[in-house]
């Protein structure tokens, strides 16, 4: 919620009082039932709409349609491809996703082909905003440049899961 919140005043501010319809961009997602499947996305899209914006979700940019007042894309890898999108429509983007800067093994950036590492340095400097979910991924995208990084936490439906202060086990397997 602060999240949109914050486009509001952001956009609000910069004239763009029109902002209603908000294509939510996974170019990863081969099966857009990813969207109601995983809580990143579900909770998300559930926050915009609540917050009465018309969400379109889309994973192929065949699929958008051309009233769309913002960008909200997932991964600074694939979502380059909404990204070139949202920058030839003049619409702004806001891209989210994890770096694994300081990451040694073989999801850390620097292990990453010399093209992705490309594709997410683009995104950073090219998008109208990047959001980082934790204080490091905060650090780290500003170490790549990020051209306007703002640091939000993760949230959860508190609806959906619920928190005790009872004892649990729990079984870890390797």
């Amino acid at each position: 919620m602060i999240i949109l919140k914050l486009l509001n005043l952001i956009f609000f501010t910069k004239g763009k009082v029109n902002l209603k319809k908000i294509c939510f961009y996974v170019n990863s997602a081969k099966d857009k039932r990813v969207f109601e499947l995983l809580d990143y996305y579900s909770n998300d899209i559930k926050i915009m709409r609540e917050l009465g914006y018309e969400v379109v979700t889309c994973n192929n940019t065949k699929e958008i349609p051309d009233d769309i007042d913002l960008f909200f894309i997932w991964w600074w890898t694939s979502g380059i491809i909404g990204l070139r999108y949202a920058k030839k429509k003049n619409k702004p983007a806001i891209m989210i996703g994890n770096l694994h800067y300081s990451d040694p093994s073989t999801q850390g950036y620097f292990r990453r082909p010399f093209y992705i590492r490309w594709f997410i340095r683009y995104c950073l400097r090219n998008s109208d905003m990047q959001i980082a979910t934790s204080k490091i991924e905060f650090e780290d995208i500003k170490k790549l440049k990020a051209k306007n990084p703002v640091w939000f936490y993760h949230c959860f439906d508190e609806r959906k899961y619920i928190f005790s202060d009872e004892p649990r086990e729990f079984f870890l397997f390797t």
